[in-house]
């Protein structure tokens, strides 16, 4: 989709917003494609804009609110927030100077309204939290938490608690109370990553070379763990499949059956996004390359997998909400699948 090899410039942060993917920058810019394409043409993502510049230091973080027409960034531990699209810089969080590695709100694609965006700011050994604004265009502060250490990654995992990664271990925050709840150690390979899985109201949580869901308690979801080849080093969930990037490729799974899907091959990928505002689509990113990843229909997965004879995994994809059309068809598919099933079993009885 987009090909930074030779810019001087790298990627190193990642958003998705309908048919634009927002680049932060190592030369402290902020750049906007938007995809051009022709109907059943190729790809062709072209830039619309470019940020002033507000800073020297490369941009650690991005996330897009498009309902609400803004965009936060982190860059040389400053948050910023900015108009969306046109990335003008509003301004900068009050006490936001010394912001840690992250930042993160409860916006997901089931949220339609903004009456209870919230926002969190990790800073050393605090958490800071915001709720947006929509009259003064702006966040307002509603809490501080006090912490003995300090968040290094953070993602909502309940209406009110934050999952959050530690330098040791993942603990879980209730941002009311302010009760910690340690839930277990980091592995000893690769980042700590979390990823929040809205649909199932779970957060999945990399340790190593598995992914564990938990609930907003902390307490395992899943008798079993998922497997990557690789340890990940970045994740997105995109129902009913998790994807991965590693060193290599980008890894799909079906996070039902934790069954492998699909290897895509994309070396020294880092970073995932997702967008649900139109088409639903998964964009992954090197330094130097955004690449597309476009679902095929709901159909296709599902002859695909009774292709390969893979009927229960079919018949759970089929009650997966994937579209409005697909939920209109679905009995159809089911007696169908069920069929083709039946036919199986009998054709290869013992």
């Amino acid at each position: 989709a987009v090909d930074c090899t030779r810019e001087l410039f790298r990627i190193t942060a990642l958003e998705a917003c309908g048919r634009r993917i927002v680049l932060g920058c190592s030369d402290g810019l902020i750049r906007v494609f938007e995809d051009r394409s022709q109907p059943n043409g190729k790809v062709d993502y072209k830039p619309t804009s470019v940020s002033e510049v507000f800073t020297k230091k490369m941009i650690d973080h991005l996330e897009v609110f498009p309902l609400q027409g803004v965009m936060l960034s982190l860059s040389d531990q400053t948050v910023r927030f900015h108009s969306f699209p046109s990335l003008e810089t509003r301004g900068a969080f009050e006490k936001s100077r010394g912001a840690c590695l992250s930042f993160v709100s409860n916006h997901s694609a089931e949220k339609k309204g903004d009456s209870e965006l919230l926002f969190c700011i990790a800073l050393k050994r605090r958490v800071q939290m915001f709720q947006w604004n929509a009259r003064d265009f702006t966040f307002s502060p509603i809490k501080e938490l006090s912490l003995n250490e300090t968040p290094r990654k953070m993602a909502f995992a309940g209406a009110y608690t934050l999952c959050c990664a530690f330098k040791r271990d993942y603990k879980m925050l209730d941002t009311k109370t302010g009760k910690v709840t340690p839930i277990f150690p980091l592995g000893r390979k690769g980042p700590s990553l979390i990823c929040r899985m809205e649909s199932s109201n779970e957060v999945l949580l990399a340790k190593n070379q598995q992914g564990i869901c938990v609930d907003h308690e902390g307490k395992p979801t899943r008798t079993e763990p998922l497997d990557w080849p690789e340890v990940p080093n970045a994740l997105v969930f995109s129902r009913p499949y998790v994807l991965s990037t590693s060193t290599t490729n980008v890894d799909v799974r079906n996070v039902e059956n934790r069954s492998p899907v699909q290897n895509i091959p994309l070396k020294n990928a880092t970073m995932l996004a997702s967008t649900y505002l139109g088409e639903r689509m998964i964009v992954a990113a090197s330094p130097v390359m955004v690449v597309q990843l476009t679902p095929v229909s709901p159909l296709d997965q599902v002859e695909e997998l009774v292709a390969k004879s893979n009927f229960e995994a079919a018949l759970q994809l089929i009650e997966e909400d994937l579209d409005s059309k697909w939920v209109q068809t679905r009995s159809e598919h089911r007696l169908k699948v069920k069929t083709q099933y039946a036919y199986h079993l009998y054709n290869n009885r013992e």
